[in-house]
């Protein structure tokens, strides 16, 4: 899952495997915040479009999700501003190991 931390924001562009496991589009669990575009999914939860959050709270989207526990739980100061390639943990998914953090520890030893 790709990570790109702002001042004000974070983008969230999960994998198609991700978006399957996580947001599980066309089922009765799936999240609203999921969206497709021209760079692929993207997760809205952190910078929700005011259209779809008043479509949402008036229940007139079929996705009936508030989000999930792996975003919601995840702490973008922890990974700090800029972009990062994170890799869920398939044991537990609020595990995260960030490589472009890992390699940047390594470079500062």
């Amino acid at each position: 899952m790709k990570f790109e931390v702002h001042g004000w924001h974070t983008n969230i562009f999960p994998t198609d495997d991700e978006v399957k496991e996580l947001c599980k589009p066309g089922t009765e669990d799936c999240c609203v915040w999921i969206t497709a575009g021209g760079k692929g999914f993207e997760c809205m939860y952190n910078h929700k479009p005011h259209s779809l959050v008043k479509r949402f709270e008036a229940g007139e989207t079929r996705a009936r999700r508030d989000g999930c526990d792996f975003v919601k739980d995840l702490s973008m100061v922890e990974l700090g501003i800029g972009s990062h390639e994170v890799v869920l943990n398939e044991q537990a998914l609020a595990v995260l190991e960030c490589q472009d953090c890992k390699q940047q520890e390594n470079n500062d030893q």
